[in-house]
């Protein structure tokens, strides 16, 4: 076992050390002069600590709360998934067929070809600037 594997082991909570490597860091630490005061200060700290901040007993109906809590939380929520998750899977097909029928409508706007309006004016009528638009008769 390597000596930053064995350190961070040691660092962490020891209680949740399995057997199997719990031997392995004894067998690491027997070796290694290192590791083997690293472990040695890291107890002597553990027992200061616990020295210096007294461990108070816990309220029996603690858990108990703190699990019933946990339940009414669980139930509170809803029983299936929020509804945006499951009109998921229509949003992006909708949006596709959406954005494919507003290019359709635009293109076929734009497609027809310009139309030629022709425009008649009463006899007389002058239009200023205009000297290509023919002026007829209505009825001619």
């Amino acid at each position: 076992m390597r000596c930053s594997r064995v350190r961070m082991r040691l660092a962490g909570e020891r209680a949740a050390i399995e057997a199997r490597e719990r031997q392995a860091i004894e067998a690491h630490l027997a070796a290694c002069s290192a590791c083997r005061g690293q472990a040695l200060a890291l107890e002597t700290l553990d027992e200061r600590l616990r020295a210096a901040w007294p461990q108070r007993p816990r309220p029996s109906f603690l858990k108990a709360r703190v699990l019933q809590a946990a339940r009414e939380a669980r139930a509170a929520e809803p029983a299936g998934p929020p509804r945006w998750r499951r009109l998921a899977p229509w949003l992006v097909p909708a949006a596709v067929a959406l954005s494919v029928a507003t290019g359709l409508l635009v293109f076929n706007r734009s497609s027809d070809p310009p139309r030629l309006v022709r425009l008649e004016l009463p006899a007389g009528t002058v239009l200023a600037r205009e000297p290509s638009i023919e002026v007829r008769r209505a009825g001619r």
